[in-house]
């Protein structure tokens, strides 16, 4: 099974990002998505940001993938993420 998971876009500098997804910060490469600048939202998999996505999106899909691995209420997953920008 193939999982990607949102992450906020920290910094940018060119085809290389680095990437908050739930506190961990990673290096991600940007070659599949245009015009992103730090705040974005990028779907990121293994290693790869895979699209450009809003902050409701990015909340939707961390609630759908802990209530998958039942962690966590709905109600406080990914606050962190999108605290800045609900």
């Amino acid at each position: 099974m193939c999982l990607a998971i949102p992450g906020k876009v920290l910094s940018s500098r060119g085809p290389v990002a680095i990437v908050d997804i739930e506190g961990v910060r990673r290096q991600v490469q940007m070659d599949f998505v245009d015009d992103v600048v730090a705040g974005d939202y990028v779907l990121v998999h293994s290693g790869f940001a895979v699209q450009k996505m809003t902050a409701l999106e990015a909340l939707e899909t961390l609630n759908a993938i802990r209530a998958c691995f039942g962690r966590g209420s709905e109600d406080d997953v990914g606050a962190s993420l999108v605290s800045e920008n609900p």
